[in-house]
């Protein structure tokens, strides 16, 4: 707790936001299927609301009438959102991000239910020690598995970025201009995982809405950590 507050003290302002609609091409309406009564958008905001060290979870979400439903629905539930270009998730990123003042981005999506504060404070820490411009919990040897994808970046690569002509796989992916600029330093995160988790838990298909649905009913409460989450994916593997 006390590294937590030191850390929270000298550092700046850090936004974890979260993009989705309900227009996703293999299962739609997906971030509102529920999962023990809740849906997966109150899950995911749930379970990062356990963070320490942010300052604001805020979804990000297209401005159209085909996402009317899940701006009605963010709103009745009380939960943060902004609004903007559904093809251009790139801008929606920047604009949410000048819009809160954030200079250090947490981007997570939301078909990730599993991901929770603890780890997302874990990968924080990371990225502050290690003193990087870009952090990711994937792409290692010893990578988490999927559906557990956290990354961190400081806002004002987003800044570069904008004055470049991105190609609109750029504009899809938030992050994959800033993977592929060189002269940044960029770490890719090491667990001491004792076997790699192939199975997929994240959500694109109903195959993998019902694998993540059953995952939540092997523990009593909704408040699990990445810790207990390694070990249940462990023994499924077997």
């Amino acid at each position: 707790m006390k590294e937590l507050t030191t850390l929270k003290k000298i550092q700046k302002r850090i936004s974890c936001i979260i993009q989705a609609r309900l227009t996703s091409r293999r299962l739609k309406n997906k971030v509102l299927k529920k999962i023990k009564n809740k849906s997966i958008l109150e899950l995911i905001y749930f379970r990062v609301k356990k963070s320490e060290l942010l300052d604001d979870i805020i979804f990000v979400i297209p401005s159209n009438k085909k996402n009317n439903k899940l701006e009605i629905f963010l709103k009745q539930k009380k939960i943060p959102y902004f609004k903007g270009d559904e093809e251009n998730v790139f801008k929606r990123y920047l604009m949410c991000a000048k819009s809160l003042k954030t200079e250090v981005i947490v981007r997570i999506t939301a078909d990730c239910p599993l991901i929770d504060g603890y780890l997302i404070d874990k990968c924080l820490k990371d990225f502050f020690y290690s003193d990087v411009d870009y952090l990711s919990n994937r792409g290692s040897r010893y990578e988490l598995p999927d559906g557990l994808d956290v990354e961190i970046f400081k806002k004002k690569l987003l800044d570069i970025n904008k004055r470049i002509q991105l190609n609109a796989s750029e504009k899809e992916h938030v992050t994959q201009r800033i993977l592929t600029t060189k002269n940044l330093k960029k770490k890719f995160m090491n667990f001491k995982i004792k076997k790699r988790i192939k199975k997929k838990y994240s959500i694109d298909t109903y195959h993998t809405f019902k694998t993540v649905k059953n995952f939540f009913y092997k523990f009593k409460s909704l408040n699990f950590s990445y810790n207990s989450i390694i070990r249940a994916m462990i023994l499924d593997e077997k």
